[in-house]
């Protein structure tokens, strides 16, 4: 073939599916009212990109009065210019939330294309509302409202189904709010966990609007996203915050990158928040060793000052692979009970 030949153009079924269109790294979903998500997979990184761009144009605030020069005499020095102190940074105008609205984000999707703000929590992907118990949250009767998506992919996930963050929402936050007003005399408090939480940016307002129904709001979290996680704090009454590992024996559990860093740096934010809160360690016998609980054991309790509460695995709902690696396998087999019997296991 001679330089100006032109080839011909393979057919689709010649092309691999993937090579066929460019894809972007991340596929966000619009949700198209509450009949269900509307997936943008089809949209190139240009496409994407161009959308971020788009959104993320500073919108003109209406110019104030221009501050007067100060007078000065003829004989007299002229005063030293004042230098201005940095002004505090306004609060989320009503153009993010509009543009959030007329493009019908979810309030991750709305941050992916650069409209970040304080969002409705309509724009929550709720995937479960739980009956009340008083299994979540030791003391209280609690209903658990469950958020779609989770950044990482633990071994021992008893909840699959809830990791995937293209999911569009399965209940509307009208719907969770009618039902918290209904149950009001059946409860005193509300838990928000998922997935997880914290990878949604209207979950903080959520937490507010609950906490004004008269409701106790807790908030049970791995700290994948702690610049989030501070905000949501601010409207907790209680944490249940859930470590894996040790900081570097993170990727091991999650099994994806950045995983260790992430969740302690949650940890720290939250013993300086006076926040009342419990760690829990998840003990999964495929993958820790007795030393890999114990440093773990060691770690939270430099930080903390405290110890973490020891979990035993759930065989119902992970995926086959792993139930049939876990096996018969559990807690003691990895930590037996004389070995720091001060620790409590659930």
């Amino acid at each position: 073939m001679t330089l100006d030949a032109q080839p011909s153009a393979p057919s689709r079924s010649d092309v691999p599916e993937d090579t066929v269109r460019e894809r972007p790294l991340h596929r966000p979903v619009f949700t198209s009212g509450w009949s269900g998500p509307v997936a943008t997979g089809d949209l190139t990184i240009d496409e994407v990109c161009a959308k971020a761009r788009e959104e993320a144009e500073p919108v003109a605030e209406p110019a104030g009065e221009m501050a007067a020069e100060p007078v000065t005499g003829g004989a007299e020095p002229a005063a030293p210019t004042p230098v201005e102190a940095t002004p505090a940074p306004l609060p989320p105008t009503p153009q993010a939330r509009a543009r959030a609205g007329r493009l019908q984000l979810n309030s991750t999707d709305a941050a992916f294309l650069g409209v970040e703000g304080t969002f409705d929590p309509k724009y929550l992907s709720i995937a479960a509302l739980t009956a009340p118990g008083t299994e979540d949250w030791p003391g209280h009767v609690a209903a658990t409202v469950l958020l779609q998506g989770c950044p990482w992919r633990c071994t021992y996930c008893f909840s699959p189904e809830l990791q995937d963050a293209r999911a569009g929402g399965v209940i509307p936050w009208s719907r969770v709010e009618d039902e918290l007003r209904a149950r009001r005399p059946e409860m005193d408090a509300v838990l928000f966990s998922g997935g997880e939480p914290t990878r949604q940016g209207a979950l903080p307002e959520a937490m507010r609007i609950v906490r004004d129904m008269g409701y106790k709001v807790g908030l049970q979290t791995a700290g994948g996203f702690p610049g989030r996680l501070e905000k949501a704090v601010a409207q907790a009454d209680w944490v249940a915050f859930d470590i894996k590992a040790t900081p570097e024996g993170y990727d091991a559990i999650t099994r994806t990158g950045g995983g260790g860093r992430r969740a302690y740096a949650s940890l720290d934010m939250l013993v300086e928040s006076g926040v009342d809160y419990e760690v829990r360690l998840t003990v999964d016998p495929v993958t820790h060793s007795q030393e890999d609980v114990l440093a773990t054991v060691a770690e939270i309790e430099r930080r903390t000052g405290r110890s973490p509460v020891l979990q035993q695995v759930r065989a119902e709902g992970v995926k086959p692979l792993y139930a049939e690696a876990l096996g018969s396998l559990c807690l003691a087999d990895v930590l037996p009970d004389d070995v720091r019997p001060d620790l409590v296991r659930h």
